[in-house]
C-alpha cells in the first residue's frame, strides 16, 4: 500500500495480545509445551508449514476482485487512492499463509453529519482454510484484549463471523467492523462516523455486498464478474449537498483526520504492522 506523509492522530492502541490457544501443533516432537519452554523460538514457528509452491485452496482468486468497488458506493464517495491497494501484514500474520491481500478506503465528507462518511474493506486470500481460521482467531483475540472494542451481534456470514464496535475515549466517532471467512478467504468491512449518526446497519449492507461478490467469484472462478445490473437501495447514502467552500473544506479536513486515526488503529488490530 502506498503511504503518505500525513500522520494519524487521536487514537492510542492497546498492545496486541495473541492467545496461546490460537497456536497449532505440527508434530509430536513440537508440542505447545516445548514452544513455551524454548525462548529462542516464537510460538508462530509451530504453525503448520504452508508451501507457497501450491495455489490457494479451495478458492484461488485475486483479493482485488472481491473488495468493494466505487460503483458499489452511494453517490458522493471517493476512493482514497493513496491508502488503497495491495495490503501488507505483520510477520505473525504472514506465517499463517497469506497469499494475497488488497484494501480500499472510501470517503464522503458530505455525510459527516448525515450518515457514514468512512468505509474500509480488506480482503485476504490465505493458502488454506486453516490459516484463514487462525487469522479470524487472531483478530478476535485482539478485539478481546482492546478495552475500546466491544463485540456485537451480527448476521452470520460465510463459515465464521465476528463483529465489534470501537469507541475511543473522548472521541465522538464510532467504528463498526465485521470480519468473516469463507473457506480460505477473509474479508473485513469497517465503517465509521459520528456516534448517533453512523449506524451498524450500513456496515451490514456493505458486508453483504462483499459476501455476494465472493460467492459469485468462487462460483465462477475463471470468468470475469459482470457488473451488477442493479445497485443496492441505500437509506443512508445522501447525494452531495450545495454548500459554501469553507464548510466543505472543514468537513474534508475532519474526515481526513479521522481516516488517519482509524488507519493507525486498525493497522494494529488487524495485524497489518
Amino acid at each position: 500500500m502506498k503511504r503518505t506523509s500525513r500522520q494519524a492522530v487521536g487514537v492510542t492502541v492497546a498492545a496486541v495480545v495473541v492467545a496461546a490457544c490460537a497456536l497449532l501443533q505440527v508434530s509430536a516432537n513440537f508440542t505447545a509445551e516445548a514452544a513455551a519452554a524454548n525462548g529462542t523460538l516464537t510460538p508462530w514457528a509451530y504453525l503448520p508449514h504452508v508451501s507457497r509452491q501450491e495455489p490457494p485452496t479451495p478458492y484461488n482468486v485475486r483479493a482485488q476482485d472481491i473488495v468493494l468497488r466505487l460503483s458499489d458506493m452511494p453517490s458522493g464517495f471517493v476512493l482514497d487512492e493513496d491508502n488503497s491497494g495491495p495490503a501488507e501484514f505483520s510477520d505473525e500474520v504472514l506465517q499463517l499463509g497469506v497469499a494475497d491481500a488488497y484494501e480500499v478506503w472510501y470517503e464522503n465528507a458530505d455525510l459527516l453529519f448525515a450518515g457514514t462518511p468512512i468505509v474500509y474493506n480488506l480482503a485476504a486470500v490465505f493458502y488454506t482454510p486453516e490459516g484463514a481460521h487462525s487469522y479470524i482467531q487472531f483478530v478476535s483475540d485482539n478485539i478481546s484484549a482492546d478495552p475500546e472494542a466491544s463485540p456485537i451481534s451480527s448476521p452470520s456470514l460465510g463459515d465464521e463471523t465476528i463483529a465489534c464496535q470501537v469507541v475511543a475515549q473522548d472521541d465522538p466517532f464510532v467504528a463498526y467492523a465485521i470480519t468473516f471467512r469463507n473457506g480460505n478467504l477473509v474479508a473485513v468491512v469497517l465503517t465509521g462516523g459520528f456516534q448517533g449518526v453512523a449506524t451498524f446497519d450500513v456496515t451490514i449492507t456493505y458486508t453483504q455486498i462483499v459476501e455476494a461478490r465472493i460467492n459469485a467469484r468462487i462460483a465462477q472462478p475463471v470468468a470475469a464478474l459482470q457488473r451488477e445490473s442493479s445497485q443496492p437501495q441505500w437509506r443512508y447514502g445522501l447525494p452531495p449537498s450545495a454548500q459554501d467552500p469553507t464548510t466543505s473544506r472543514l468537513k474534508s479536513r475532519r474526515i481526513d483526520r479521522e481516516v488517519r486515526a482509524q488507519q493507525r488503529y486498525w493497522l494494529k488490530l488487524l495485524g497489518r504492522e
